[in-house]
């Protein structure tokens, strides 16, 4: 098995901070695609139907979907602990259980 680099003594605090992080913007993204999506599907049904279907609620509904599935998607790799940091992590727990 490859030995990582040192195991800093705060990586507990690090992952769990990154996880809070990761956590807080993944909700508000979905969030943000939400309020998208309604104000998207509240102006086409108040958009008289023999007129057409407005450009402006499908942009809307495209960006909600696009925000809400695609970007949180990102932002959960983005903002979260690194591979590094997951494996020191899981690396010191190992420790601390043969301990």
């Amino acid at each position: 098995m490859r030995e990582l680099s040192p195991i800093p003594p705060d990586i507990d605090e690090q992952v769990r901070a990154a996880e809070r992080r990761r956590a807080i913007g993944v909700k508000l993204c979905v969030l943000a695609g939400v309020c998208l999506l309604a104000a998207g599907l509240a102006v086409y049904a108040l958009t008289p139907h023999y007129t057409g279907t407005p450009a402006i609620a499908l942009i809307l509904i495209g960006a909600g979907l696009v925000v809400t599935f695609p970007l949180a998607a990102l932002l959960t790799l983005l903002l979260g602990p690194t591979w590094q940091q997951r494996q020191q992590h899981w690396q010191s727990l190992r420790h601390r259980r043969w301990r």
